[in-house]
């Protein structure tokens, strides 16, 4: 709601709120949004995965029939 009002007052009262979670978030590391992949993968029809969605540690070591990485 407060981030479609042009309303000052709303704007100042939840200003404390978001320094807050400024304070204690952050951006998440590479093995983070790794597991939270698979932990949607896990509980998605397959069906629904979108393309593109592969383990981005496993297709780096992806090789042709040459043994090069693909």
């Amino acid at each position: 709601f407060s981030a479609n009002s042009d309303n000052c007052l709303l704007g100042w009262a939840v200003k404390p709120g978001l320094w807050l979670q400024k304070l204690t978030t952050r951006e998440p590391e590479p093995e983070m949004i790794e597991v939270a992949i698979e932990s949607a993968k896990a509980v998605l029809p397959e069906d629904k995965i979108p393309a593109g969605t592969g383990s981005y540690m496993q297709e780096a070591s992806i090789t042709d029939e040459q043994g090069e990485k693909v």
